[in-house]
């Protein structure tokens, strides 16, 4: 363990770095920040009773050969339903009970520099909480490496490589440890304001394979007016060795309205 946290100071050394050339870059802006948040809800009443709100943030800015994402996303739900307990007379009362249903949380940061029209580098700062997972909070910091399979202005496909390191407090325990990252992103524009997108990421851990997270995300958004979209989005992660007596795969369905500004 010792071990592995002197391996992570470098990379953490490395994502400071990275973050302060970002910042400090010369070269002139091309655009400005394209910013949108999207928030979704759902509620019942009468025979269930349930609660659930959405809501995303994102933003990205370009310059001619650096690239800035940030992201942050939450949601909370609650079920009520109906229960009979019986008094110590004996006697059966009914009571509402509600309960969680959903309590997350997640949050990304990365930088990309164009060093070619097709190779780029970077660093990526992930967080995820998730209290019905037990899982209390995953950093996972990432250098990384990337490739343009396809770059035009209406399709985009790229790969990503590096090192990371994982720190989380999962049920229990507390761990971290070194892992390699593989990436892969793909987005398509049918036009400026309609198009899809497709996300997916193995982060194995480096001495012990048998302990690693999928991550997948597919999207579609669709605008009816210049500031305003409907957005559907499937996420599933799965984590091959989560907290005991948690299953080992989420799946998430969130529909939206964005507004664009």
């Amino acid at each position: 363990m010792k071990r592995i946290r002197i391996a992570l100071v470098p990379l953490a050394a490395a994502i400071v770095f990275i973050f302060n050339t970002a910042l400090h870059a010369a070269a002139p802006i091309t655009n400005k920040w394209d910013a949108s948040v999207a928030a979704g809800g759902t509620l019942t009443r009468g025979n269930s009773e349930t609660f659930l709100s959405t809501l995303t943030v994102k933003a990205v800015r370009k310059w001619t050969n650096n690239e800035v994402l940030l992201g942050a996303a939450g949601s909370y739900g609650e079920n009520t339903s109906e229960v009979t307990e019986n008094t110590a007379g004996g006697n059966p009362i009914k009571r509402d009970r509600t309960t969680t249903s959903a309590a997350n949380s997640a949050a990304y940061s990365q930088f990309n520099h164009s060093f070619t029209e097709s190779i780029y580098g970077g660093g990526r700062v992930d967080f995820v909480h998730d209290a019905i997972a037990e899982l209390k909070y995953r950093v996972t910091v990432s250098p990384l490496a990337g490739y343009y399979l396809m770059k035009n202005p209406t399709t985009k496909l790229s790969i990503e490589f590096g090192p990371s390191g994982v720190f989380e407090r999962q049920g229990k325990e507390n761990n971290q440890y070194a892992a390699l990252r593989f990436g892969e992103r793909f987005e398509h524009k049918f036009t400026p304001k309609n198009k899809v997108w497709q996300a997916f990421d193995y982060i194995p851990q480096v001495n012990r394979w048998g302990n690693y997270l999928l991550v997948a995300e597919i999207g579609g958004e669709a605008a009816f007016t210049d500031q305003f979209s409907l957005r559907a989005v499937v996420q599933d992660t799965y984590d091959n060795q989560p907290a005991n007596h948690r299953k080992k795969n989420d799946l998430k369905l969130i529909t939206s309205l964005v507004y664009k500004f």
